[in-house]
């Protein structure tokens, strides 16, 4: 379980383009040094948003106090995606309702992407990987926004394509 933290953050702090690196982890806290202002921080949460807000990226927590309020909220969802990632039951709800709150949106909030989305993608992308055809077909909103945010290789890093659609014959 660390190690895929560690690598969630060290992952979001490359797309937000700042050098970080983990120092410690005890049981479920991560204790992270931010290189731009030698602050330590502890928990995966306050490290994301540390990391955000350390950022050049404009407008990364939203364009306004309700859209940063959403955001956090994505967050602390994209984190629990990633703690629970492993227990299927669990993590097809999440992706039920995912595709549920996609169905109407582009982005997770606002008009553009933000932490939210690189953060959910990257909680996402072992479950996509490991889903079937026929049930990404049966998560078409999520699908779609999945597809459009991978697209991006900042995002993506090292990650491959998740296919989405039947292969063809």
């Amino acid at each position: 379980m660390a190690e895929k933290e560690m690598l969630f953050v060290h992952s979001l702090g490359t797309w937000l383009q700042v050098n970080c690196d983990v120092i410690k982890r005890n049981n479920d806290t991560i204790n992270m040094k931010c290189f731009s202002n030698g602050k330590i921080v502890n928990g995966l949460l306050a490290v994301s948003l540390q990391l955000a807000k350390d950022s050049a990226i404009p407008n990364v927590m939203g364009e306004n106090l309700e859209e940063e309020v959403q955001v956090r909220q994505w967050m602390e969802y994209a984190l629990l995606i990633n703690k629970l990632s492993d227990n299927i039951t669990a993590t097809k709800h999440m992706l039920e309702f995912l595709n549920d709150a996609l169905s109407t949106r582009t982005y997770l909030v606002g008009n553009k992407r933000t932490l939210s989305d690189v953060a959910l993608y990257k909680a996402l992308y072992p479950v996509m990987v490991n889903l079937t055809y026929m049930e990404k077909e049966k998560l078409m909103h999520l699908g779609r926004w999945f597809d459009f945010i991978q697209n991006d290789q900042m995002v993506r890093q090292d990650n491959s394509i998740v296919l989405l659609g039947r292969p063809l014959l």
